[in-house]
């Protein structure tokens, strides 16, 4: 059994609407962390927020530079299955959003290393060999009403 790692990263406010819960930067599985304590931006879960008002996981940063954090959340899954991330962003005051309000998907194996492709590679670097599967960024989809799909 392997995991899924879900990055929500916000260097400005950003939110995602999603009915999970988040108290003091831990809850419902969801953690928020940042690198130092000098740059972390504020976080809450906000019970009526969100794109459907069953809540949101909100990062806001104030008026200083560099400020950086995370939610984060780690799931088991089964390799060979397939599976669907899907979730609502909205930003305010952010010049670059897919820079500032990413979503990241990490694939582990249950020692939490990077899991490799079933499958070799057949690229003229380092042929027959299975490649180390890369972080994914889910795509922004169309945006109703200031909420962005993320998928």
């Amino acid at each position: 059994m392997g995991k899924l790692v879900l990055i929500l990263t916000a260097i400005a406010g950003f939110s995602i609407s999603h009915s999970l819960t988040a108290g003091e930067l831990v809850h419902g599985g969801w953690v928020f962390e940042s690198p130092r304590a000098e740059i972390k931006p504020s976080a809450e879960w906000l019970p009526g927020g969100g794109r459907t008002g069953a809540g949101a996981l909100v990062i806001q940063s104030d008026d200083r530079e560099g400020l950086t954090g995370v939610w984060k959340k780690t799931m088991p899954v089964e390799g060979g299955a397939y599976y669907r991330f899907s979730a609502s962003r909205s930003t305010k005051n952010v010049d670059h959003v897919r820079r500032t309000g990413a979503a990241r998907i990490v694939w582990l194996n249950a020692a939490g290393q990077n899991v490799r492709h079933d499958e070799p590679s057949f690229a003229s670097y380092r042929p027959g060999e299975r490649p180390r599967a890369e972080p994914e960024f889910p795509a922004d989809g169309t945006t109703t009403e200031d909420w962005t799909e993320v998928a």
